[in-house]
């Protein structure tokens, strides 16, 4: 990126993305049940298990309370950026079993987690106020994603995608779920499960 710095701007700008939301299921129930000590190293475990997949893939991600954000194709350019945000949204159901035996063995809740996977045009960069910013994504695009993650629980799929993630994964199996009108849309959208390969 120094050798040349113009073209991995920071500043907003338009770009085809994927981009990734997880959430843990029932927070809120578990925040009320856990000491708050307890809580924060479960969460703290969690994130730390799921980060290390996330940067496995080499992507940024940012914490909003229990969720996860992570994203895919910039800074740097990824053809394959929908494939990529795929494979980690399953890397990451698969890696929660681990961490569910050790919350298991010290006498913690197992955690449920629900992804929603969606590429398209997205504002990237660096924005937030004069006093704190933050790389991250913005857009239609990007809320739809966050849609489809809390549809993973109704539809009782670990992964949901739309269909232009669908598109953009080629020959990878993807189970049609449904066509779901979501909220702040007026038209349907189909959504999907993808398979491990």
């Amino acid at each position: 990126m120094s050798r040349d710095p113009a073209r991995y701007s920071m500043q907003g700008r338009s770009a085809e993305l994927t981009v990734l939301f997880a959430d843990v299921r029932g927070f809120t129930t578990l925040a009320e049940q856990m000491p708050p000590d307890e809580l924060a190293q479960l969460i703290n475990e969690y994130f730390s298990a799921m980060t290390d997949v996330i940067r496995a893939h080499r992507v940024p991600d940012k914490y909003i309370g229990d969720a996860l954000v992570a994203f895919w194709g910039a800074p740097l350019a990824d053809p394959q950026h929908a494939r990529h945000a795929v494979a980690a949204g399953l890397a990451m159901q698969a890696a929660l079993g681990a961490v569910n035996q050790r919350f298991t063995a010290r006498g913690w809740p197992s955690l449920r987690i629900g992804i929603g996977i969606n590429t398209g045009t997205m504002v990237v960069g660096d924005m937030g106020s004069r006093h704190r910013r933050a790389y991250t994504v913005l857009g239609d695009a990007v809320n739809l994603a966050s849609r489809f993650e809390g549809l993973s629980a109704q539809y009782g799929a670990g992964v949901i995608i739309g269909d232009a993630t669908r598109q953009a994964l080629g020959d990878w199996r993807c189970r049609q779920l449904d066509e779901v009108t979501v909220r702040g849309r007026t038209m349907p959208v189909a959504i999907y499960e993808p398979l491990a390969e």
